[in-house]
């Protein structure tokens, strides 16, 4: 009888424990007359895009458990950038080698088992940007490949053909370029969604440059945000000047609204012109911002593409680096910035239905004093607990402890026995 009461309180001691701490676990809010129905998804940066995976992430590579956070957060779509010129012959025939082929295999397979969709593109091809005329055959033969390697995959696989174009690659030039390497795409791929963006980083300002065949309707267009990149840039250390803008702060007024509306009015009307789909590909601030501003501007990005009935959906840049919603160990949410992107996310709580909760930000805020816009900027990167909240659920910990449970009465009872 003694043991049996034992047990009873252990086991009532952890569903109390669990459901105790769940209570007080942020949860899943829906916002109300929400009718967007894009895509909201983040991108997987500085993992294959770097010159060789790990090089830019402290040796961390991609992993299966990046995806289920993805998917456990609620985004639908993941886009991988992927340096694949980094990875074929200089010379022809270009071949892309085949283990590096095995690892994106790998990765997008690992997406679409958590119904994920994915976006895999042409990301960082430098040399074609400095030298455009030589190296049009090797971006042709390149895409010649990923086509036909992945032409059996679900439609959830989307393509984009080259992130950013800039530089020498031209106005003239891309649109010739584009124009084949679509061609050359529709061979094996001829229902498959692609995007494509203009000149310029994929800049609103160049959309009206752009050419696209007009037999083609499953044809996505896609811009980046980054306005007023002062603000988006402030500290980043490839940027020359960056540290004089540390600081600077998005505050939400009328003027900066504007701003921001009168770029995405340039993009939309575009879209609205030409009858496509709009995709924002990249927009995000960087680490170095003071939270509640990064948590505006964010919110204020997202619900602006979020608006417009052209938009195909967005991808924040972006997971777990320095633009990041999540440390790069993976264990700590931004709750903040995560509340931005997914108002209806079931691992965040919202205040109302404007501004996410900035209490619960789980990753070092980088004024001293989180939320804080008058703080002195410090740049250490704390891991104090009142700042922390791990991304585990309660109700994850709660079958393991509960499994524990009958284990100890085993134990116990031959213990007894003896």
């Amino acid at each position: 009888m003694r043991l049996r009461n034992e047990v009873i309180f252990f086991i009532s001691l952890i569903i109390s424990f669990g459901v105790s701490n769940y209570s007080s676990y942020p949860r899943c809010h829906v916002l109300e007359n929400n009718s967007y129905s894009g895509y909201r998804g983040v991108n997987l940066g500085n993992f294959l895009e770097a010159p060789s995976e790990g090089e830019w992430s402290n040796g961390i590579i991609i992993q299966k458990k990046h995806f289920y956070r993805i998917a456990s957060a609620g985004f639908n779509l993941v886009r991988i950038p992927i340096r694949w010129n980094a990875h074929a012959m200089a010379t022809s025939p270009y071949t892309i080698n085949d283990s590096f082929f095995d690892r994106v295999d790998w990765v997008i397979n690992q997406g679409f088992t958590q119904n994920l969709s994915i976006i895999i593109n042409i990301h960082h091809y430098n040399e074609l940007m400095d030298h455009p005329e030589s190296h049009k055959d090797r971006l042709l033969v390149l895409w010649q490949q990923i086509s036909q390697h992945y032409q059996n995959y679900s439609n959830n696989l989307i393509f984009e053909i080259l992130n950013e174009p800039y530089g020498n690659l031209t106005n003239t030039l891309w649109n010739q370029y584009l124009q084949e390497a679509i061609d050359i795409i529709r061979i094996a791929n001829p229902n498959r969604t692609l995007i494509v963006g203009p000149t310029d980083w994929n800049n609103v300002w160049a959309l009206n440059e752009l050419i696209l065949p007009q037999n083609d309707s499953n044809i996505v267009v896609t811009f980046h945000f980054y306005s007023p990149f002062e603000f988006t840039h402030q500290g980043a250390e490839w940027v020359s000047g960056s540290n004089a803008w540390l600081g600077k702060n998005w505050n939400g007024s009328q003027s900066e609204k504007d701003a921001i509306n009168y770029e995405f009015d340039i993009a939309i009307n575009w879209a609205k012109a030409n009858n496509k789909r709009l995709f924002l590909g990249e927009f995000g601030v960087y680490q170095y911002a003071f939270t509640n501003s990064r948590i505006r501007w964010t919110t204020y990005v997202r619900t602006k593409a979020e608006s417009h009935p052209e938009m195909w959906g967005w991808t924040y840049w972006e997971f777990c680096a320095g633009f990041g919603i999540m440390d790069s160990s993976l264990t700590y949410w931004n709750k903040g910035l995560l509340g931005s992107l997914l108002p209806d996310s079931p691992l965040i709580i919202i205040t109302n239905t404007d501004t996410p909760s900035t209490t619960t930000s789980s990753l070092p805020a980088t004024d001293t004093t989180t939320g804080s816009e008058n703080s002195t900027v410090s740049y250490s990167m704390s891991t104090s607990q009142s700042n922390i909240s791990s991304v585990f659920t309660y109700l994850e910990i709660l079958p393991i402890l509960l499994l524990i449970s009958p284990i100890t009465v085993f134990y116990t009872k031959r213990r007894i026995r003896k």
